[in-house]
């Protein structure tokens, strides 16, 4: 792994990994999700390592407690590294009693534990600081779409079009959250409740409010493992040392 970049921030950074993982059924019944193996190590360990080359040194993994052996085995020599136990409340809701905050830090930073992508989180933050913003989400301009993409054309109400294009799994020039964000705290702490989640429930009420929740966009693949496809494609980059650039 190459060294990371001068930089260095104690802004702590939040992995994701109390999911439930019902999309790898049967799968999620042996490992969680983000201890699936992507090429030779678990997918949260490429999150981590990528976290590192940002430069961050305090980073802490939110599990369930029924998984704390499994993730404390395999990161036990990772002094960066901390393991908080807790049972799925929601991606936001395991916020609400706000027990994994510290008043020292301004701002967090959050990425999903299933969520891959070649991106540099220290620009992220640094743009966070730098607008003012409450929170920061992290986009995606290239994602692959699972299927096959049909164009057509066709006259008034006829049921038989003339097709005119067709894609196999195109990258589509989309604006997708890529589970990372930087977030105030006070700014967000307010509109968590149990069972809340971040894209569904949080954003759109501080929103709602007229909080300044701004956007950073990026031309890197964003891969969910959450699907077999997607896992497979991780895979497949991993093993042509494709997946992260610094890896």
């Amino acid at each position: 792994m190459n060294p990371p970049n001068q930089f260095t921030s104690k802004t702590p950074v939040y992995v994701l990994c109390a999911g439930e993982g019902t999309r790898l059924f049967p799968f999620n019944s042996i490992l969680p999700k983000c201890m699936m193996p992507i090429g030779p190590k678990p997918c949260v360990a490429w999150i981590i390592e990528q976290i590192e080359r940002c430069g961050f040194s305090d980073i802490r993994l939110i599990v369930r407690t029924s998984d704390f052996g499994i993730f404390g085995r395999e990161f036990r020599d990772k002094k960066a590294v901390t393991v908080l136990t807790d049972d799925d409340q929601g991606t936001a809701g395991h916020f609400f009693s706000r027990r994994f905050l510290e008043s020292q830090h301004s701002d967090i930073l959050l990425w999903y534990g299933d969520c891959l992508i070649d991106a540099d989180i220290k620009d992220l933050l640094q743009m966070h600081q730098d607008y003012g913003c409450d929170a920061t989400l992290l986009l995606s301009t290239k994602v692959r779409l699972e299927y096959g993409l049909v164009k057509t054309r066709g006259h008034g109400r006829s049921p038989v079009r003339q097709v005119v294009s067709v894609q196999e799994k195109p990258v589509m020039d989309s604006l997708i959250w890529t589970g990372i964000v930087a977030l105030k705290q006070d700014a967000f702490a307010p509109y968590i409740r149990p069972g809340d989640d971040f894209a569904k429930d949080v954003f759109p009420k501080m929103m709602t409010d007229g909080r300044k929740v701004c956007s950073v966009h990026v031309g890197k693949e964003w891969l969910d493992i959450g699907s077999y496809v997607t896992y497979k494609r991780a895979n497949d980059l991993a093993q042509r040392g494709e997946l992260f650039s610094g890896a």
